[in-house]
């Protein structure tokens, strides 16, 4: 049975269930389809934005060193430079409104977690550049 189908009509039938399963899935999704009007300028993020994002990732990398940190119970002197190190890579949160969330979030997770205590003279040496 499958010798008496050649190569020519078993493309084409390919072909049309392609044809027929996009057509199927663009007929469902067609009120999407016609809503869509692609922007013709994207808007550019906002400075909030990027210093929120710069934020969320300066608070994952210090979330991954004081629980490394927690392990492995290096000395204040060694954490508050590591700390200095990676906040370093953060320039332009510097001043904002999340270096004060940073600071307080870092102070209570090495307490919590590593048993250091960080006074506001140990933060603020932290975010020297």
């Amino acid at each position: 049975m499958l010798n008496s189908i050649s190569w020519s009509s078993y493309w084409a039938a390919i072909l049309i269930l392609v044809i027929c399963y996009y057509g199927y899935i663009a007929w469902i999704n067609r009120s999407k389809l016609l809503k869509y009007k692609p922007a013709l300028h994207a808007e550019l993020p906002s400075l909030d934005d990027l210093h929120h994002l710069k934020a969320e990732a300066c608070n994952s990398e210090l979330t991954a060193y004081i629980d490394q940190v927690a392990l492995t119970k290096p000395s204040k002197k060694e954490v508050l430079f590591s700390l200095h190190k990676i906040i370093q890579r953060y320039p332009s949160l510097a001043g904002t409104v999340y270096q004060n969330a940073i600071s307080q979030w870092i102070a209570f997770d090495a307490k919590d977690k590593c048993a250091i205590y960080l006074s506001d003279e140990d933060l603020r040496e932290v975010w020297l550049v």
